[in-house]
């Protein structure tokens, strides 16, 4: 018979060492990751008679409220 090889997560000791790293890397994640502002995720849906984006077509937007930063643009 084979012996079963330990691997380092096995037994109650590697699932809490498993946690502890997955602790830390979240922390370390928090402070290298900026937070997202939930006022960013709003859409204004605009229509434009001319986009640049489109070659001067039509276009329909979704940005937000000043009319920058336009998430998707559809060509018509």
């Amino acid at each position: 018979m084979v012996a079963a090889r330990r691997t380092i997560a096995s037994g109650p000791k590697g699932v809490f060492m498993y946690r502890m790293l997955e602790r830390a890397g979240s922390r370390l994640l928090g402070m290298f990751v900026a937070e997202v502002d939930a006022s960013a995720a709003v859409c204004y849906v605009r229509n434009y008679r001319a986009c640049w984006q489109c070659a001067g077509r039509p276009c329909e937007a979704c940005c937000d409220s000043q009319g920058q930063n336009c998430q998707y643009i559809i060509c018509k």
